[in-house]
Protein backbone atom coordinates (compact mmCIF):
# COMPACT_ATOMS: atom_id res chain seq x y z
CA UNK A 1 0.00 0.00 0.00
CA UNK A 2 1.31 3.42 -0.89
CA UNK A 3 1.38 6.06 1.85
CA UNK A 4 -0.90 8.38 -0.12
CA UNK A 5 -3.63 5.88 -1.04
CA UNK A 6 -5.74 6.29 2.11
CA UNK A 7 -5.18 10.05 2.09
CA UNK A 8 -6.39 10.49 -1.49
CA UNK A 9 -9.95 9.58 -0.51
CA UNK A 10 -9.79 12.31 2.15
CA UNK A 11 -8.91 14.82 -0.56
CA UNK A 12 -11.72 13.64 -2.84
CA UNK A 13 -14.26 14.09 -0.05
CA UNK A 14 -12.76 17.49 0.82
CA UNK A 15 -13.10 18.61 -2.80
CA UNK A 16 -16.69 17.38 -2.97
CA UNK A 17 -17.51 19.28 0.23
CA UNK A 18 -15.91 22.43 -1.22
CA UNK A 19 -17.92 22.05 -4.41
CA UNK A 20 -21.19 21.70 -2.50
CA UNK A 21 -20.20 24.72 -0.38
CA UNK A 22 -19.61 26.73 -3.54
CA UNK A 23 -23.03 25.70 -4.83
CA UNK A 24 -24.65 26.76 -1.55
CA UNK A 25 -22.84 30.10 -1.69
CA UNK A 26 -24.01 30.65 -5.24
CA UNK A 27 -27.61 30.00 -4.25
CA UNK A 28 -27.45 32.14 -1.08
CA UNK A 29 -25.51 35.06 -2.54
CA UNK A 30 -27.33 35.13 -5.88
CA UNK A 31 -24.12 35.22 -7.89
CA UNK A 32 -24.28 36.44 -11.44
CA UNK A 33 -24.14 34.08 -14.38
CA UNK A 34 -20.50 35.10 -15.15
CA UNK A 35 -19.40 34.51 -11.57
CA UNK A 36 -21.26 31.21 -11.54
CA UNK A 37 -19.43 30.17 -14.74
CA UNK A 38 -16.06 31.03 -13.19
CA UNK A 39 -16.91 28.94 -10.14
CA UNK A 40 -17.93 26.04 -12.40
CA UNK A 41 -14.63 26.29 -14.33
CA UNK A 42 -12.69 26.29 -11.07
CA UNK A 43 -14.55 23.18 -9.91
CA UNK A 44 -13.82 21.42 -13.21
CA UNK A 45 -10.10 22.27 -13.03
CA UNK A 46 -9.84 20.97 -9.46
CA UNK A 47 -11.58 17.71 -10.39
CA UNK A 48 -9.39 17.31 -13.51
CA UNK A 49 -6.21 17.74 -11.44
CA UNK A 50 -7.43 15.24 -8.88
CA UNK A 51 -8.27 12.72 -11.60
CA UNK A 52 -4.81 13.17 -13.15
CA UNK A 53 -3.16 12.65 -9.77
CA UNK A 54 -5.16 9.48 -9.13
CA UNK A 55 -4.19 8.13 -12.57
CA UNK A 56 -0.49 8.76 -11.85
CA UNK A 57 -0.78 7.02 -8.47
CA UNK A 58 -2.53 4.05 -10.10
CA UNK A 59 0.16 3.84 -12.79
CA UNK A 60 2.90 3.86 -10.16
CA UNK A 61 1.13 1.08 -8.27
CA UNK A 62 0.36 -1.15 -11.26
CA UNK A 63 3.80 -0.77 -12.84
CA UNK A 64 5.61 -1.45 -9.52
CA UNK A 65 7.50 1.82 -9.87
CA UNK A 66 7.21 2.50 -6.14
CA UNK A 67 9.45 -0.51 -5.37
CA UNK A 68 12.34 1.42 -6.96
CA UNK A 69 12.05 4.08 -4.25
CA UNK A 70 14.30 3.90 -1.17
CA UNK A 71 13.04 1.74 1.69
CA UNK A 72 12.10 3.16 5.05
CA UNK A 73 12.07 0.49 7.74
CA UNK A 74 10.20 1.06 11.01
CA UNK A 75 11.43 -0.87 14.06
CA UNK A 76 9.40 -0.31 17.23
CA UNK A 77 10.69 -1.50 20.60
CA UNK A 78 8.44 -1.31 23.63
CA UNK A 79 10.41 -0.47 26.79
CA UNK A 80 7.47 0.42 29.02
CA UNK A 81 7.21 -1.10 32.50
CA UNK A 82 4.72 -3.82 33.45
CA UNK A 83 2.26 -1.08 34.46
CA UNK A 84 1.55 -0.44 30.77
CA UNK A 85 0.36 -2.95 28.16
CA UNK A 86 0.68 -2.02 24.50
CA UNK A 87 -2.81 -2.13 22.99
CA UNK A 88 -2.23 -0.68 19.52
CA UNK A 89 0.45 0.86 17.39
CA UNK A 90 0.09 2.92 14.19
CA UNK A 91 2.70 4.30 11.77
CA UNK A 92 1.81 7.31 9.61
CA UNK A 93 3.72 8.86 6.69
CA UNK A 94 2.49 12.30 5.65
CA UNK A 95 -0.72 11.70 7.64
CA UNK A 96 -1.51 8.47 5.77
CA UNK A 97 -1.57 5.30 7.84
CA UNK A 98 0.94 2.74 6.55
CA UNK A 99 0.81 0.19 9.39
CA UNK A 100 -1.47 -0.85 12.26
CA UNK A 101 -0.84 -3.38 15.00
CA UNK A 102 -3.27 -4.50 17.71
CA UNK A 103 -2.40 -6.81 20.59
CA UNK A 104 -4.54 -9.51 22.07
CA UNK A 105 -6.38 -7.89 25.02
CA UNK A 106 -5.72 -11.00 27.13
CA UNK A 107 -1.95 -10.89 26.53
CA UNK A 108 0.08 -9.88 29.58
CA UNK A 109 3.40 -9.24 27.84
CA UNK A 110 4.94 -5.81 28.17
CA UNK A 111 7.94 -6.19 25.90
CA UNK A 112 8.10 -6.82 22.22
CA UNK A 113 8.98 -5.20 18.98
CA UNK A 114 7.20 -4.60 15.71
CA UNK A 115 8.57 -3.82 12.29
CA UNK A 116 7.31 -2.64 8.94
CA UNK A 117 8.84 -1.17 5.80
CA UNK A 118 7.58 1.09 3.03
CA UNK A 119 9.04 2.53 -0.15
CA UNK A 120 9.03 6.33 -0.25
CA UNK A 121 9.89 8.77 -3.03
CA UNK A 122 12.87 11.05 -2.33
CA UNK A 123 12.00 14.23 -0.46
CA UNK A 124 10.82 15.35 2.97
CA UNK A 125 8.24 13.27 4.79
CA UNK A 126 6.53 13.63 8.15
CA UNK A 127 6.55 10.49 10.28
CA UNK A 128 4.07 10.07 13.12
CA UNK A 129 3.87 7.13 15.51
CA UNK A 130 0.87 6.59 17.80
CA UNK A 131 0.85 3.99 20.58
CA UNK A 132 -2.10 3.27 22.89
CA UNK A 133 -1.34 1.66 26.24
CA UNK A 134 -3.70 0.07 28.76
CA UNK A 135 -2.97 0.43 32.45
CA UNK A 136 -1.96 -2.84 34.11
CA UNK A 137 -1.72 -2.97 37.87
CA UNK A 138 -3.16 -4.85 40.82
CA UNK A 139 -3.77 -4.24 44.49
CA UNK A 140 -4.01 -0.62 45.61
CA UNK A 141 -3.35 0.58 42.05
CA UNK A 142 -5.85 -1.73 40.31
CA UNK A 143 -7.83 1.33 39.19
CA UNK A 144 -5.01 1.98 36.68
CA UNK A 145 -6.29 -0.96 34.63
CA UNK A 146 -9.21 1.23 33.57
CA UNK A 147 -6.89 3.80 31.95
CA UNK A 148 -5.96 4.03 28.29
CA UNK A 149 -3.00 6.28 27.62
CA UNK A 150 -1.88 7.65 24.25
CA UNK A 151 1.75 8.32 23.33
CA UNK A 152 2.69 10.06 20.11
CA UNK A 153 5.96 10.93 18.41
CA UNK A 154 6.63 12.98 15.26
CA UNK A 155 9.69 13.53 13.15
CA UNK A 156 10.38 15.02 9.75
CA UNK A 157 12.84 13.01 7.70
CA UNK A 158 14.46 13.45 4.31
CA UNK A 159 14.59 10.46 2.00
CA UNK A 160 17.43 10.59 -0.50
CA UNK A 161 17.57 8.71 -3.77
CA UNK A 162 19.28 5.34 -3.38
CA UNK A 163 19.52 5.55 0.44
CA UNK A 164 17.46 3.19 2.56
CA UNK A 165 16.77 4.31 6.12
CA UNK A 166 15.82 2.68 9.41
CA UNK A 167 13.68 4.38 12.00
CA UNK A 168 14.33 3.04 15.50
CA UNK A 169 11.25 3.87 17.52
CA UNK A 170 11.14 3.41 21.26
CA UNK A 171 8.14 3.49 23.58
CA UNK A 172 9.41 4.48 27.03
CA UNK A 173 8.41 6.13 30.30
CA UNK A 174 9.47 9.72 30.81
CA UNK A 175 9.56 11.68 34.04
CA UNK A 176 10.12 10.49 37.57
CA UNK A 177 8.30 9.08 40.57
CA UNK A 178 6.05 12.14 40.87
CA UNK A 179 5.08 12.18 37.17
CA UNK A 180 1.40 11.36 36.65
CA UNK A 181 0.66 7.87 35.28
CA UNK A 182 -1.02 9.36 32.19
CA UNK A 183 1.93 11.66 31.41
CA UNK A 184 4.68 9.02 31.43
CA UNK A 185 4.31 7.24 28.06
CA UNK A 186 6.49 8.76 25.35
CA UNK A 187 7.76 7.87 21.87
CA UNK A 188 11.28 8.52 20.64
CA UNK A 189 12.17 8.30 16.91
CA UNK A 190 15.81 7.94 15.81
CA UNK A 191 16.93 7.84 12.16
CA UNK A 192 19.73 5.51 11.03
CA UNK A 193 21.04 5.45 7.47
Amino acid sequence: MLPYENGSMKYVFTILILISSFNCLQAEEGLSFAESDKMGELKDRVLDRKLQLNLVHQLIKTEDLDTQYPKLKFIFKNEMSNRYLLQSLEFFVNESKVYSFFTDPKAKEKKGSQGHEVNLPPGKHEIRIVAIYNGNDTGVFSYLSDYKVRAEGKKEIEVKKGQDQVLNIKGFEKGGVLTDFKERPAIEIMVNR
